[in-house]
């Protein structure tokens, strides 16, 4: 048997004190024992509940990274539904765009097309002024012409109502009258045609008081054209 340090002989009673003692002797190692192993276990808690606050402290910043991921997909998506609906309203206008421009470009070439037609008018209608005008001219020309020749035979008419009523109103025989005529041509003298018109006699025919060959250059019969 061996003793412990510190314990009394055996076969002796020790005192009060002394047993206090031993006994405080004997259960000095069991409570350094438990002791160490309140320390182990509280050392193997705090670890677990670091773990554990870790763990959780990881888990929550993982579900903060989820929302402001899963905030940032939403945010994309409504700027691409937000991209989207401007690209369809500007698809929208220049479609509209388009269909202004084509309606434009029509309207420019119905004009174009009116302005070359109302030219094209113009220019006949020009034509036809000018044929007019030269027709007027003619026309005009002619009156004159006419106008001269009225004034010709007026002339003329009196001319000749004048030799009749010189030969003798009422002669008994032809033979009288043909006398008288180249009595009364000799009578009248033009110097020129200038003179012929000056009294009113031209143009001078053959026959015609004051008719001679001097004023009829062409030998029609007729001078002082």
């Amino acid at each position: 048997m061996t003793l412990r340090r510190g314990a009394p002989p055996v076969g002796t009673t020790p005192p009060p004190a002394a047993r206090e003692n031993v006994v405080a002797a004997q259960f000095r190692p069991e409570r350094r024992g438990v002791t160490f192993g309140l320390l182990g276990i509280g050392a193997a808690a705090g670890l677990l509940v670091g773990a554990v606050c870790g763990v959780g402290s990881a888990t929550a910043a993982q579900r903060a990274d989820r929302d402001a991921v899963h905030a940032e997909s939403v945010r994309v998506a409504e700027l691409d539904s937000a991209v989207g609906e401007r690209a369809d309203r500007l698809d929208d206008r220049e479609a509209d765009l388009d269909a202004r421009e084509s309606d434009l470009t029509e309207r420019e070439t119905t004009a174009q097309t009116a302005e070359d037609a109302v030219r094209a008018a113009q220019q006949q209608v020009d034509e036809q002024q000018a044929t007019v005008d030269a027709a007027t001219a003619a026309v005009t020309t002619r009156e004159n012409d006419v106008t001269v020749r009225e004034d010709d035979v007026t002339a003329r008419e009196a001319a000749v109502a004048a030799a009749s009523t010189r030969t003798g109103s009422g002669a008994s025989t032809t033979t009288t009258t043909q006398a008288a005529a180249p009595a009364a041509g000799a009578s009248t003298y033009y110097k020129n045609c200038d003179a012929a018109r000056a009294a009113g006699a031209a143009p001078v025919h053959s026959g015609d008081p004051g008719y001679r060959a001097g004023l009829d250059r062409d030998g029609d019969g007729i001078g002082c054209e």
